[in-house]
């Protein structure tokens, strides 16, 4: 059954502040407050002091790349898809790795 009208916004809570939902939202044209899961921990300090959390790396658009706190370069080497086991909905997994070649010492 088709709903008789679009809502123009939807609010939901953390529970569905999936990419999934983001994404229908958007394909939709629908506007959204929908906390994302990770939300109220980002929020703490903890969370946004910790400089080896990826979230906190710092991130260059232009070139696609991140820095790590200890200022090595992590440059784009691939991406795959991963499918949720429930829904079936697939999301792009980009992966990024350290330029420095890993050295053993003896």
């Amino acid at each position: 059954m088709q709903q008789p009208f679009k809502p123009e916004n939807v609010i939901a809570d953390a529970a569905f502040g999936t990419e999934q939902n983001y994404e229908l939202m958007e394909t939709k044209e629908m506007g959204g407050y929908l906390k994302f899961p990770t939300f109220h921990a980002e929020q703490t300090k903890k969370y946004q002091n910790d400089p080896f959390l990826k979230d906190n790396f710092a991130y260059d658009a232009l070139t696609d790349t991140y820095t790590c706190p200890n200022n090595q370069l992590l440059v784009f080497t691939g991406s795959h898809h991963r499918t949720h086991k429930l829904t079936g909905y697939k999301s792009l997994i980009k992966e990024y790795a350290c330029t420095i070649a890993r050295v053993a010492i003896l």
